[in-house]
C-alpha cells in the first residue's frame, strides 16, 4: 500500500489540529511509502519532523529540495512483491508553490521548493533510474 501524502491538514479535518499525526505509526508495516503532500508541512518543520520520526516507511519526493538544492526526502524506494522489484517515486507538481503556504516554505520552517519534474534534465532522470538498480535510495 502507498500513501499519497496529505496525512495532516491544518483546519480540515479538525481532528488534525488536535491530534496531528497520531495515525501515522499505526500504518507501519502496512504502508510501503508515502509521498510528500502539499499539506504535510501545514504545521511547520518541527511538527513534520516529529511525525516523520514516528514512522518506518520512507517519505518520497524526487523533486523537493532545500535552499541549498539538496533533496529533502528519499527520491525513490524499491518494493518487492512476489520476486518482482517495483520502483516507486513521487514528485511534487508544478502547482506546489501555490498550494504550500509561503510561511511553510521559508527557511526556518520547512524550507522547501521544487524543481519542475516535467522539465527534469535527462541526466536527473537517468540518475533516478540508475538508483533503482540498488536496494535503497
Amino acid at each position: 500500500m502507498l500513501s499519497g501524502g496529505d496525512m495532516i491538514n491544518k483546519g480540515s479535518p479538525a481532528w488534525s489540529d488536535k491530534y496531528r499525526c497520531v495515525e501515522w505509526p499505526s500504518l507501519n508495516g502496512i504502508v510501503e511509502a508515502m509521498a510528500f503532500g502539499n499539506h504535510d508541512s501545514d504545521y511547520g518543520a518541527d511538527v513534520f519532523g516529529e511525525c516523520s520520526k514516528s514512522i518506518s516507511y520512507p517519505i518520497l519526493s524526487a523533486n523537493t529540495i532545500d535552499a541549498n538544492g539538496s533533496a529533502l526526502f528519499a527520491r525513490w524506494t524499491i518494493v518487492r512483491r512476489r520476486g518482482v522489484r517495483i520502483g516507486v517515486f513521487a514528485v511534487a507538481g508544478p502547482d506546489f508553490d501555490t498550494l504550500v503556504k509561503a510561511a511553510a516554505r521559508e527557511t526556518g520552517s520547512i524550507g522547501v521548493s521544487i524543481y519542475d519534474w516535467a522539465g527534469m534534465s535527462p541526466g536527473r532522470w537517468r540518475a533516478l533510474q540508475a538508483g533503482w538498480g540498488t536496494s535503497s535510495p
